[in-house]
Parts: C-alpha cells; sequence; structure tokens
C-alpha cells in the first residue's frame, strides 16, 4: 500500500507541475474544477478495486501497475502504434473487473477512461492522458527494480535533478548549466 501512495502522489505533484508548468490550449473530455471532487473520488474507487483485484487474480499485477495502465489505455492515442510495446498492452482483466464493479456499485471509475485534458482546481489544463502514458512506459520497463526512470519531458527534469544532486552542483541557473 505504501508503493501505491506513493505513486499516487507522483501522479498527483506531476499533475500539479504540469499545471504550472505547461498550460494546454482547448480542452477535450476535461473534468473542471467543479468537478475535481468527482475526479478524486473516482480515483480512490479504482484504487479500491485495484487492491481487490490485484488481491484475487493470479497474473501478478501490481495495484499501481494496474491504475496506471486502466487510465492510459483509455485514451486512445496512447493505446495505438508503438504504446503497447513501449509501456504495455492494456489489462483487459482489469477493465472489465472495473466495469463490472462500477455496474454492481453504482460507480463511476469507468469515467477516469475518458480524460484526456484535466482542469487542476488552480484553472491550469493538463495532458492527462500523456501524463500517464509516460508513467506507464516508465512502471512497464522498470517494474520490480530498485530504480525507476521516468520517461517523457518529467523525466529528464528528474534525471537532471538527480545528476545535479549527484555531483554537488549548486548556484544560479547559468552556473549549473556551466558545471554539467
Amino acid at each position: 500500500m505504501k508503493k501505491l501512495g506513493k505513486i499516487l502522489s507522483f501522479v498527483l505533484a506531476i499533475c500539479l507541475l504540469m499545471g504550472l508548468v505547461a498550460p494546454v490550449g482547448a480542452l477535450a473530455n476535461t473534468v473542471d474544477t467543479r468537478d475535481y471532487e468527482n475526479f478524486v473520488a473516482n480515483l480512490k474507487v479504482l484504487e479500491r478495486y485495484a487492491s481487490n483485484y490485484a488481491g484475487i487474480q493470479s497474473a501478478n499485477k501490481d495495484e499501481g501497475e494496474l491504475i496506471v495502465n486502466f487510465i492510459r489505455t483509455g485514451v486512445e492515442r496512447y493505446n495505438e502504434s508503438l504504446w503497447p510495446q513501449l509501456a504495455g498492452q492494456e489489462i483487459t482483466g482489469f477493465v472489465n473487473y472495473v466495469k463490472e464493479q462500477d455496474e454492481a456499485n453504482n460507480t463511476n471509475a469507468m469515467a477516469l477512461r475518458d480524460i484526456e485534458l484535466f482542469r487542476l482546481p488552480n484553472g491550469n489544463q493538463v495532458d492527462f492522458g500523456h501524463m500517464f502514458g509516460t508513467m506507464d512506459i516508465t512502471y512497464h520497463n522498470n517494474y520490480g527494480l530498485n530504480h525507476a526512470d521516468v520517461a517523457g519531458w518529467a523525466g529528464d527534469l528528474v534525471d537532471l535533478l538527480s545528476t545535479a544532486d549527484r555531483h554537488g552542483v549548486s548556484g544560479t541557473l547559468d552556473e549549473m548549466v556551466a558545471d554539467i
């Protein structure tokens, strides 16, 4: 459960960071500020379903892997081309399980698969689908390892900060660039 909490904390931190650093243009399938509570409620439901599914199925899937894959594969463009090779195939058993549980429990976790651009409470928008796509690449390629490489531009920032920290680089941006 600690691992899942860390993953979800990472997801929300990236959402906030992307909202502050890289606002996006026009909306499509947007959950706006007034729906933020519904997003959080649906994510909690999805967490519960992932926990239950991980406990009953035999494919040895982790809760975090189930959640990230579920959301990424719900965005059509992150389920085409090379995405299945880079981030793994859709875990259809879990998708079907969530659909069944939503129907049986009158919940709406399936709605998390329809979000591409997401409006944060501060009004900024993030490409939610891309964020989960790059997270799924990371998760798929580093499952079970003691380290992870974050895909996409967020990964570049993490790698840069890690390199700077490891080598004791500090100072102004120009000084840090010169050192690196």
